[in-house]
């Protein structure tokens, strides 16, 4: 084939301070993926990135983030003094029947894969604590081994071609709520830390939606990342596989721990809660995450990981957490269904099929978007030149609100003839994209408006 899409090419995590002798060079390498690769490929790697942000630093106080060239993306990140960690992706390739080959580097969104590399370092975080910590407490070769237990995993899930600008924003769903609803579920939030005083952070989600954090908004999108992409997607599984076995006999006690006890009986009990470090509290370290899911409902309960979690706590837990969360998981679900059943009669004049949009607010990193939504069988993804317009309308905004200028409004008309509108205002980003031609700038703006009054109501833009 002469078409080839996005890959990751190389991925490596170095501390500078290490390897300073001769013949030593090689300790200074925490990980390297591929893992065959041979050494001298290593260290060449290695070398050639510490060679490009020396030469870079002679030009700018600013640390280096990326290297363009014919056909890769070599992409750097400095998470913690003396850590770097390289990314190489190659560009996607085309066939031109002149030409040959031809690189696509324009669909290369520099800013997106900037917040892969930046996701990736936040995700080995969460479950190593700080690198520099590991290496004061254990020594280089615990950190190589935990990095590798980690990035050997994770990367496989990484998806290159299927980031685009909501992957730029690293942001979390909000389940929007009425204000009983949500004040009972911050009550039953408050007895559950009433009740059982180790538990010290707690985050409320319905399905793939958060309700509710005790952390900040950093800690909180890379524990919603996590449960949502990774440990309640393979739990689910693992409970279907198991109902679909009991279809023939009565079922078995359902363990409603997704962390944590496998089972509520002593005799074959073993627990299988994991430790993760949180840094956006009062006291940083590490903590027991214990995950527990009833219905369409998930508690994730953060304790201090020197607390010894027995048998008897997880059933007091369950005991204690399962009718309340019942009772919450209805009267969400009526809340959601009175909702729909509003949105449906009025959806016919709303919204149009050719419009969608993105919204972003980077205090408490809620997202919202229909980018990715198939509003009839036949539309397929968002044009990719559209999205490119996207991640440079965010990335221009990003640059105004650094300079001190908090709101605004873009406006894009592509060759297409489609329209892509950007608005910001208190830390508040909106975009939508109208794939619709023969279109007038003021019919874009009553389109924009329709658009910005039923779905943000309550977030006032002062343009």
């Amino acid at each position: 084939s002469h078409t080839a899409d996005i890959t990751l090419k190389n991925f490596f995590v170095y501390n500078v301070t290490f390897g300073q002798n001769e013949g030593q060079e090689e300790e200074k390498i925490m990980y390297f993926y591929p893992r065959e690769t041979v050494i001298d490929v290593k260290m060449k790697e290695v070398g050639l990135s510490e060679a490009i942000i020396k030469f870079t630093e002679t030009f700018s106080t600013d640390l280096c983030e990326a290297l363009q060239t014919k056909k890769t993306r070599k992409l750097f990140l400095q998470p913690e003094p003396n850590f770097w960690i390289v990314m190489t992706i190659t560009v996607p390739t085309g066939w031109d029947a002149l030409e040959g080959t031809e690189y696509r580097g324009n669909e290369v969104q520099l800013p997106i894969y900037e917040a892969v590399l930046r996701q990736a370092y936040l995700t080995s975080k969460l479950f190593i604590g700080p690198y520099q910590t590991a290496i004061e407490k254990h020594g280089p070769d615990f950190l190589k081994m935990k990095l590798d237990m980690f990035f050997t995993r994770y990367l496989l899930s990484v998806r290159l071609k299927e980031n685009d600008i909501i992957g730029l924003f690293q942001g979390v769903r909000f389940l929007p709520l009425d204000k009983p609803t949500f004040l009972h579920s911050q009550c039953f939030i408050n007895s559950v830390e009433a009740k059982f005083p180790i538990v010290d952070y707690v985050m409320l989600f319905f399905n793939d939606e958060l309700i509710w954090s005790g952390v900040g908004a950093e800690d909180a999108q890379i524990i919603y990342r996590y449960l949502i992409s990774s440990l309640l997607p393979t739990y689910l599984k693992a409970t279907k596989s198991i109902s679909a076995l009991s279809l023939s006999r009565p079922l078995p006690a359902v363990n409603r721990f997704v962390t944590g006890p496998d089972t509520l009986n002593d005799k074959v009990y073993t627990d299988q809660v994991p430790k993760v470090y949180i840094s956006s509290v009062m006291t940083p370290g590490h903590y027991h995450l214990v995950v527990y899911r009833l219905q369409q409902l998930t508690i994730a309960l953060l304790i201090p990981s020197d607390q010894i979690l027995k048998l008897e706590f997880y059933r007091n837990l369950d005991s204690f957490l399962a009718p309340r969360m019942e009772k919450i998981s209805k009267e969400i679900h009526s809340y959601r269904d009175l909702q729909h059943q509003i949105s449906s009669s009025n959806c016919s004049s709303d919204e149009s099929m050719d419009t969608r949009y993105v919204y972003f607010n980077s205090l408490n990193l809620a997202t919202k978007s229909t980018l990715n939504e198939k509003k009839f069988p036949a539309q397929g993804p968002i044009a990719k030149d559209l999205l490119n317009i996207l991640v440079t309308m965010h990335q221009n905004q990003k640059r105004l609100v650094e300079e001190g200028i908090t709101s605004g409004e873009h406006i894009v008309k592509t060759k297409t003839d489609h329209w892509v509108v950007g608005r910001m205002s208190n830390n508040r980003h909106f975009y939508i994209t109208l794939e619709r031609k023969k279109t007038n700038l003021v019919e874009v703006s009553e389109e924009v408006k329709k658009i910005c009054e039923k779905q943000l109501k309550s977030i006032f833009f002062h343009l």
